[in-house]
């Protein structure tokens, strides 16, 4: 998936996934609004020359029920703190293990988030619009 649209793509069980507290930008720069925006929803990727700033809770994996990582890579520069937990950045050719306080930087990556521990993991995430490379 090559894109700017996550919630359609969302497999089993990863409707799981709590997203709050994210509010965009439209552009940058971007105008300060006088209007109240706080009940509105924009969804997961920022609007076009804007950024999209949440907070995603991903719960531990079920043994029971273990659902296949949700793919994705997004026309975005992403920003990503992990708050608390601990969490497997799953790419292309290998794992990178984050826990409270790594930060990554990624680049429209072919990526998927994989909570293996026993607690939830909480990740900050900044998401900067970004064009397709022409070619």
């Amino acid at each position: 998936m090559f894109g700017n649209k996550i919630d359609d793509a969302l497999p089993d069980g990863v409707d799981d996934w709590i997203l709050k507290d994210k509010d965009g930008l439209r552009w940058v720069p971007s105008e300060i609004s006088a209007a109240d925006t706080r009940d509105k929803f924009i969804g997961v990727a920022p609007p076009e020359n804007g950024t999209q700033f949440g907070v995603v809770e991903i719960p531990p994996l079920n043994p029971a029920h273990p659902s296949q990582p949700l793919w994705h890579r997004t026309r975005t520069v992403d920003y990503v703190v992990v708050m608390s937990g601990e969490i497997d950045l799953v790419l292309e050719n290998s794992v990178v293990h984050l826990k409270a306080g790594d930060t990554v930087v990624q680049q429209a990556t072919n990526h998927a988030w994989v909570n293996r521990g026993t607690e939830v993991c909480r990740l900050l995430f900044v998401l900067l619009d970004a064009k397709r490379p022409k070619g």
